[in-house]
């Protein structure tokens, strides 16, 4: 079994030796000497190799030349050094291979190691997933076209990491996947193959990677905000791809983005709806309306109008241009219909200025609460709220995603995160404004920065600290006013257990740094920096989708987290089958993910063996002698002690087909059959005894021709092989055994019908008998009766071969290509 996993990358072995690796796994290499054998075109090429590290190590002994030409002769045969007494220990010891150990020490080997593998499988994320690079953010699944599954395309593209800004060298694209889809606190979701990793906080407080699958409820995971990464303002934008309708106003496209056409798509994805004919934007504030109208035409051209809606007091803006509509969806990737918006890529990608105004008019649509401490929006769409939240977030905004109905999910800021949003983007409504200005009014503390929080843990370890310390927590601050502010808010998030923001941990650690020597604390801050973001893990739940992958040079592994896990177990001679369970019993034991097991001799043709192994098959019954050896026989008839003497046949040198004669004559049948017209050949020999049948039958490719000519093929084999019967016979009993088989569709009527295909390959085959001098029959011996499938799947279609004939509805027809007989 080569993959024993599904995702185990095999050879392992060959690929190193042909880059000239002498071990490549962690078990001994195959041998020491060895052939290997490979095809150039349709030639067997053969080549002998010996360990140069070997040769090398021989060299340095004391031994004289001839031991030395004694102990590489053995080596190159038998591709083991083991049993040469002459032979330093040292060098025994050393040059090991997989035929010196046991099939248990092999797979314990593969235990030991395979344990920090990942079974040569990319560490994928779904095509949402946004990337951030040097231009903005990029959804990874836009990253490259390339879409064969298990396929890497190369890609040069400058990315964002903890490291800095890092350039890519490949694209991976994974198929379909089974995922784990984590759940963080604040709505954050990473739906990704079970072996990606992120960062997380382990025990001691140290940052290490861990896998999603690893991932449990509670464990914290790092986060990087603030990372004001965006693309390069007034970008080009795409062209108009569609065509006019003959009475269709043209429109003039921006060729690049500018803050107003910014502002006029946030308003699009929010309060807009791309329609049949255009686009409407509903708001009740008719000042705006008529702004945007201004907007409209000096964008695109286009007049526009405001209409109200005399149910209530909402406006609408519609703008009728089938070839603006058109190229809002087609050529900026926007989306109709509101559960399916999305943040366009000509944004993710855009300037600052730009990725402000869209979100200034994307929060047209948001609310915000009485005291403007809190601003929100509700959207249908899913994909689209967990963009604005990743936006968000590489601006520094911490916001919060949680589900509000079936189909709506809610974004909230809050606290000092609405001032930063407020600060970068700037509302457009006064009111929201107002409520701004008046939130802090009469408030002691000051709002809390979220994305600034420490991990809970941090709290406990301060807290415990500072009781160590044994001094009041008031003298660790100053009379000023700010530091007085900064105590109490320590004060009491350290009694009641509360987050701790990372201005105020950061003082107090540095106070408490003295006796805070190998603590959860002193890791924690050796490693935290600003733009981290801790959250929680909620849940981890399984799923299954489309993955992709991006690798970064030096710092990312596609095969098995660098490590080529070569997984081959290699038995000996004569190893029986219980051997085999046992090493896959030890190997699914020990928690391998992959083993192949090889038996030597098992096959007639390998990619690599011993000189030694290579000559017993050469010689002329060379493994029958061994056999008969190994068992007390031998296979001239003399036997050993003990055994009864049996000799050993060698059946497959004795039996040998006749070889083709360079000229044969014979005639060709057309033959009317259910399955379609059959052109039958019947070659016969220079004595006039059949020799061989060739069969044509449907259409090329199909199973109707490959079941003819698999036929054809078994009766020529009949006729060549060496038998006491004369061909001519073993002919006719072919024909008896064929004919009368009854298929679903007889053709023809009394002597003329033809009940099936080989019914009517053995009509042909009696007319050709026929013609050929009369042989004296002998007595047929009594046919056994086959077993018949109670209830056959279908029967094999007329028109395209396919085994998909069926009864439907009293008709048969074929669910492959449609054919009917009615």
């Amino acid at each position: 079994i080569r993959n024993a996993a599904q995702t185990t990358v095999a050879p392992t072995g060959t690929i190193a030796t042909v880059v000239g690796c002498e071990g490549y796994g962690c078990e001994p290499v195959f041998a020491l000497g060895y052939v290997r054998h490979f095809k150039d075109g349709d030639k067997d090429v053969e080549l002998v190799y010996t360990s140069p590290l070997f040769d090398q190590a021989l060299e340095r002994t004391k031994l004289d030349d001839q031991a030395k030409a004694h102990i590489k002769q053995h080596v190159a045969t038998y591709g083991s050094c083991q049993g040469l007494e002459e032979l330093p220990d040292d060098l025994h010891n050393t040059f090991v291979v997989s035929g010196d150990i046991t099939a248990d020490e092999h797979v314990l080997m593969q235990a030991a190691i395979q344990a920090f593998t990942d079974n040569s499988i990319s560490k994928c994320v779904t095509g949402d997933t946004l990337v951030l690079t040097e231009n903005g953010l990029v959804a990874i699944e836009e990253l490259s076209d390339q879409r064969l599954p298990d396929q890497f395309a190369p890609l040069k593209q400058r990315i964002v990491s903890p490291q800095g800004v890092e350039s890519t060298d490949a694209f991976y694209y994974g198929g379909y996947r089974e995922t784990r889809k984590v759940a963080f606190d604040y709505g954050f979701e990473i739906e990704g193959t079970g072996n990606h990793r992120i960062q997380v906080l382990d025990e001691q407080g140290s940052v290490q990677f861990r896998r999603l699958d690893e991932l449990r409820p509670g464990d914290v995971a790092i986060f990087y905000g603030n990372q004001q990464r965006f693309g390069a303002a007034r970008q080009a934008l795409p062209a108009y791809s569609g065509s006019y309708r003959t009475n269709s106003k043209r429109v003039t496209f921006p060729v690049q983005m500018s803050e107003e056409l910014a502002f006029f798509l946030g308003c699009v994805t929010s309060e807009g709806a791309i329609t049949r004919n255009g686009v409407a934007i509903t708001n009740t504030d008719t000042a705006l309306l008529e702004s945007l109208q201004a907007s409209v035409r000096r964008l695109f051209g286009l007049e526009s109008l405001v209409l109200k809606d005399n149910r209530n007091t909402v406006h609408s803006l519609q703008i009728n241009s089938r070839p603006l509509r058109n190229w809002l969806l087609v050529d900026l990737e926007m989306e109709a219909g509101a559960e399916n918006k999305v943040i366009p890529a000509c944004i993710l990608r855009g300037g600052q200025a730009e990725v402000a105004s869209f979100l200034r008019g994307l929060m047209l649509d948001g609310f915000m609460n009485a005291n403007g401490r809190m601003l929100g929006i509700t959207l249908a769409s899913r994909r689209l709220i967990q963009q604005l939240q990743t936006l968000l977030l590489n601006m520094g905004v911490l916001a919060t995603v949680r589900r509000t109905a079936e189909r709506a999910w809610s974004l909230t800021v809050q606290g000092g995160e609405l001032e930063t949003l407020a600060e970068q983007i700037s509302f457009v409504e006064v009111w929201k404004n107002e409520r701004l200005a008046q939130r802090n009014t009469g408030r002691v503390m000051r709002l809390r920065n979220y994305s600034r929080l420490l991990p809970a843990a941090v709290t406990t370890a301060l807290r415990e600290l500072q009781v160590e310390e044994e001094r009041s927590l008031r003298s660790f601050y100053s009379d000023a006013a700010e530091d007085q502010a900064a105590y109490q808010r320590v004060r009491v998030n350290l009694l009641q257990g509360h987050r701790l923001e990372r201005g105020d941990a950061q003082h107090l650690f540095q106070t408490l740094e003295p006796v805070a020597q190998n603590t959860y604390a002193a890791s924690f801050f050796a490693q935290d920096e600003p733009g981290k973001v801790y959250v929680e893990v909620a849940s981890v739940a399984t799923g299954f989708a489309e993955v992709f992958d991006i690798s970064v040079p030096g710092s990312h592994t596609f095969v098995a987290n660098g490590l080529g896990n070569h997984n081959t177990c290699n038995f000996p001679e004569g190893a029986t089958e219980e051997d085999v369970a046992k090493a896959y019993m030890l190997a699914w034991e020990t928690g391998c993910k992959g083993l192949t097991v090889y038996v030597t001799g098992s096959r007639e043709q390998v990619v690599l063996e011993t000189k030694a192994t290579k000559q017993k098959k050469e010689e002329p019954n060379g493994k029958a002698a061994d056999a008969a050896q190994n068992n007390g026989h031998y296979a001239n008839g003399h036997h050993g002690e003990g055994d009864a003497g049996h000799g050993v046949i060698d059946f497959k040198h004795s039996m040998v087909k006749r070889p083709r004669p360079a000229k044969l004559h014979g005639a060709t049948y057309r033959k009317d059959t259910p399955l379609g017209t059959a052109y039958i050949t019947v070659n016969s020999d220079d004595r006039n005894e059949p020799f061989e049948v060739f069969m044509n039958v449907g259409k090329a490719g199909t199973e109707v021709t490959a079941v003819s000519e698999a036929m054809g093929r078994l009766i020529s084999l009949v006729l060549r092989m060496p038998a006491s019967l004369p061909p001519a016979e073993r002919l006719r009993w072919v024909m008896d055994e064929m004919a009368g088989i009854g298929g679903g569709r007889p053709l023809g009527f009394g002597a003329n019908r033809v009940r099936s295909l080989p019914d009517g390959i053995a009509q042909v085959l009696a007319e050709h008998l026929s013609e050929l001098p009369m042989v004296a029959e002998e007595p047929q011996a009594e046919q056994l009766a086959l077993p018949i499938a109670a209830k056959p799947i279908g029967d094999i279609c007329p028109e395209c071969g396919e085994a998909s004939f069926l009864n439907v509805e009293g008709c048969r027809k074929c669910a492959v290509c449609g054919y009917s007989e009615c």
